[in-house]
């Protein structure tokens, strides 16, 4: 669980930061879309604080022996963005190739979890 509380503290932080910084770019990357409006630029940059969050609990977390809750919220956040990408490519019709990359990440990332619960 280590190495995947690691990979997904780096993965998941470097993407918040992104969206804390620079949201008016990394948004439309991800959703073929641009973001716009003051309201939208605050809505990424909370996702982002969210992001990293969760990124520093999977990071401080990574060395201790019971992290089985940080493990099921994790599952739970894998499959929701899965979900909520999944229904904008087919509500919204978005294509964006990074959209597609962020799903087959969640998806591995997901299944891996299940995979490590399972064997705790």
């Amino acid at each position: 669980m280590k190495a995947f509380l690691f990979l997904t503290a780096i993965l998941e932080g470097i993407t918040g930061i992104i969206l804390m910084l620079i949201p008016q770019i990394i948004v439309p990357l991800l959703l073929s879309s641009p973001l716009e409006g003051t309201s939208g630029i605050i809505s990424a940059r909370i996702a982002g604080i969210a992001i990293t969050s969760l990124a520093l609990a999977c990071w401080f977390s990574k060395s201790n022996k019971n992290n089985s809750g940080v493990m099921k919220s994790l599952l739970f956040y894998n499959f929701a963005i899965i979900a909520i990408f999944l229904y904008a490519r087919v509500t919204y019709e978005l294509t964006s190739q990074f959209l597609g990359l962020v799903v087959v990440a969640h998806i591995g990332l997901g299944f891996w979890g299940v995979l490590l619960l399972r064997k705790k």
